[in-house]
């Protein structure tokens, strides 16, 4: 959540960020401080400032690809139109709702848990597979809608397209067209 936080607000204080994502200050801290070390961020007294959004993304997909490695998904088959409403489409989801793949299959679907019953009642063996992964509001305040699909913010869709590793190599096209 810290690094949607930094993406969404390029200038901030750790203080903020502890208060935006709830998070303990140490480990806000300790975070800044590897970000920094890596070239991303300036911290001037606790006054962050974004400098680099790509090596802050290459950050933010290693860590989310430990992340995904540890936490296990919740595995469903799925028509997409038929959750457009309830979920954020990403990584491989998203560059289907962008047109870069043919197909969803494998995508990671975000989801708040108060929407589970809507998306388990959508399931469709003739679907495709999506991850289905639970998050905070944060991840939902923050959206960007194509094709009347929702997607996260994307820093966080590129971040997770780089974590899949399946489409690195449409990484600078997508970067330069959603980042700019």
């Amino acid at each position: 959540m810290v690094y949607l936080s930094l993406w969404e607000n390029p200038e901030t204080r750790i203080a903020r960020l502890v208060e935006v994502t709830g998070l303990p200050y140490a480990y806000v801290h300790r975070l800044i401080r590897r970000i920094e070390e890596r070239g991303a961020i300036v911290n001037i007294s606790g006054h962050v400032k974004l400098i680099d959004k790509r090596t802050l993304l290459h950050i933010w997909a290693e860590d989310k690809r430990r992340i995904l490695s540890i936490v296990r998904p919740f595995r469903i088959e799925l028509l997409p139109y038929s959750v457009r409403d309830a979920v954020l489409f990403s990584g491989t989801a998203g560059m289907w709702v962008l047109g870069k793949t043919a197909t969803p299959a494998g995508g990671i679907l975000y989801i708040k848990e108060s929407d589970l019953e809507d998306v388990i009642k959508a399931r469709n063996p003739e679907g495709y597979p999506f991850l289905l992964y639970f998050y905070s509001d944060l991840f939902f305040k923050w959206t960007v809608e194509r094709r009347g699909f929702k997607l996260p913010s994307p820093g966080l869709l590129l971040a997770d397209i780089l974590a899949q590793g399946e489409y690195s190599r449409h990484f600078e096209e997508l970067c330069d067209m959603l980042v700019g």
